[in-house]
């Protein structure tokens, strides 16, 4: 049996908005897509990295050193992804 929600749902809000719009909506999305990744990437790679340098802090019983170098990495690599896929487009 097939699934047919993403059809009934735009069967459903036709009435809100012509058929055009939803089209160049979903143009719009479809070209942002590579910079909203790289975005969330940010977001991933600034708590991975943060993460790993406060669980190494746990494990070594050091001051925040490891969390603070894990967040400037994280940092880093993550505008270093958003910058090379934005740079591309």
């Amino acid at each position: 049996m097939t699934d047919h929600r993403p059809q009934t749902f735009w069967r459903s809000i036709k009435f809100l908005a012509p058929a055009r719009s939803i089209r160049y909506l979903q143009r719009n999305l479809n070209r942002g897509e590579p910079s909203i990744l790289a975005s969330y990437a940010l977001i991933g790679a600034v708590i991975a990295f943060g993460g790993a340098g406060y669980m190494l802090d746990r494990y070594v019983d050091s001051s925040p050193w490891f969390l603070i170098a894990g967040l400037l990495l994280g940092i880093c690599a993550g505008f270093y992804n958003l910058v090379k896929t934005t740079w591309r487009l």
